[in-house]
């Protein structure tokens, strides 16, 4: 059993495109049915700053950037710079601990003034640059089934916005990508921070609709046994 603190988007970390409240549930349903014990907090900042060492196995993030995109919100997340560096010194501190990180979807766009978050996650995403096609039918070919993260899971079709040109890091292992314009996009990726804390990302899980595919949960619910079987 792992302790997973999942952060979903709110306030400063929502957009108004990803239903994150049910996508979270959605992923922490699942987890806690596999017998994680699970906690759901859309405070993403003041979770962070209260984030004590050793307190959980895995951080899971499925949070946005409103601010980036100019997006209203609300009065209690406005912007508190000593917050902030707070939150960020913790997960800096949780990363350089060995940490355990599971990154979905959008959190590719979290932070992107702060490097060390893209130095964690392994990539991120790099505007004016990744871009994705409209929602819509998307052919997800699984390239490592070695991995634990995929080990089981075919190439799969699903719904789901498919990120392009996503900056990934040298040194990350690729378990699953998709085609656009006839170049391989990574969607799916692990690695091992120098503290030897693991982390995977993955690009899918826009909305409740592409949870539909079961190999989805699948890659988030092995993707967290790998992340904590290094802190075991």
């Amino acid at each position: 059993m792992a302790r997973v603190l999942i952060l979903s988007g709110g306030g400063r970390y929502s957009d108004p495109w990803h239903p994150f409240p049910t996508t979270s549930q959605i992923i922490a349903s699942a987890l806690a049915e596999a017998g994680h014990e699970v906690e759901v907090s859309d405070r993403v900042e003041q979770r962070l700053c209260e984030l004590a060492p050793g307190s959980i196995d895995v951080l899971l993030t499925d949070i946005g950037n409103a601010a980036a995109d100019n997006v209203e919100v609300p009065t209690w997340d406005e912007p508190d710079p000593e917050r902030y560096a707070t939150a960020m010194q913790n997960l800096v501190a949780y990363r350089d601990s060995g940490g355990g990180l599971v990154g979905v979807h959008v959190s590719a766009t979290a932070w992107p003034d702060e490097p060390e978050w893209a130095n964690f996650l392994g990539g991120r995403w790099v505007r004016g640059t990744t871009m994705h096609p409209p929602l819509g039918p998307a052919s997800i070919e699984v390239i490592d089934r070695d991995h634990p993260v995929t080990t089981g899971v075919a190439s799969f079709e699903t719904e789901d916005e498919k990120y392009t040109y996503l900056h990934v890091h040298d040194g990350v292992r690729v378990l699953a990508q998709h085609t656009y314009e006839g170049k391989p996009q990574p969607l799916v990726w692990a690695h091992e921070t120098p503290a030897g804390g693991r982390v995977v990302y993955t690009a899918l899980g826009h909305d409740e609709g592409a949870y539909e595919a079961p190999e989805v949960l699948r890659i988030i619910g092995q993707g967290v046994d790998w992340v904590t079987a290094a802190r075991a």
